[in-house]
């Protein structure tokens, strides 16, 4: 690539010009999948999940009560940021939203 003074202007108005935050991250693993994706990936979905500020585990109606202790267990270094997420849960989504809320609030000194 050529480099040239027009480029390099363009770059430093455009790093000068961008300010952002990163918010809360929430990692989302899809319950059904999860043991594929674990035996596949554990070490890319535990980085995944220690770096996140909530764990939401997703289509919890598709699995059994014993599946979701398994992952439970999988995923205790979610902590007690493991939230469940199905169709029959509608209230889960809004507690997730809230949760972010509240984080966003704290992070900004205002919570």
């Amino acid at each position: 690539m050529i480099e040239t003074s027009e480029l390099r202007n363009v770059v430093q108005m455009g790093l000068r010009d961008i300010r952002y935050e990163v918010g809360p991250f929430i990692t989302l693993i899809d319950a059904p999948s999860f043991s594929f994706h674990w035996e596949e990936r554990p070490l890319l979905l535990r980085a995944q999940v220690q770096g996140a500020d909530n764990v939401a585990l997703s289509r919890t109606d598709l699995i059994g009560p014993d599946q979701i202790k398994e992952i439970r267990k999988e995923l205790s270094i979610a902590g007690n940021n493991l939230l469940l997420l199905s169709k029959e849960n509608s209230g889960s989504i809004e507690k997730l939203a809230q949760q972010i809320l509240l984080m966003d609030l704290e992070k900004q000194g205002t919570g």
